[in-house]
């Protein structure tokens, strides 16, 4: 049996890979709707009025670097958890 059969015989039973496999792209996406939201309220008023204009798309920079490392990292632990449990439902 080759290393990729034997992942996806683990991937299949491992109920927390699954979970950490399907919880990444979620919060990757709501990650990335909240930054959003929270560029387009960001309003000041008076003289700082352009300076909203110039801080939305950092904002929304730094909301989209903070969903791809949880999207990295939710699929990482799904990668060890499928390690751990491979020892454990093959061996």
């Amino acid at each position: 049996m080759g290393i990729f059969e034997e992942l996806l015989i683990t991937f299949m039973y491992s109920k927390r890979a699954q979970f950490a496999f399907v919880m990444g792209p979620i919060f990757f996406i709501l990650i990335l709707l909240i930054g959003h939201h929270m560029a387009n309220s960001l309003h000041f008023e008076g003289v700082y009025a352009p300076i909203s204009d110039a801080l939305r798309p950092y904002v929304e920079f730094r909301y989209e670097h903070i969903a791809w490392a949880n999207l990295i990292g939710f699929w990482v632990l799904a990668g060890k958890m499928l390690i751990k449990d491979r020892k454990k439902y093959l061996f």
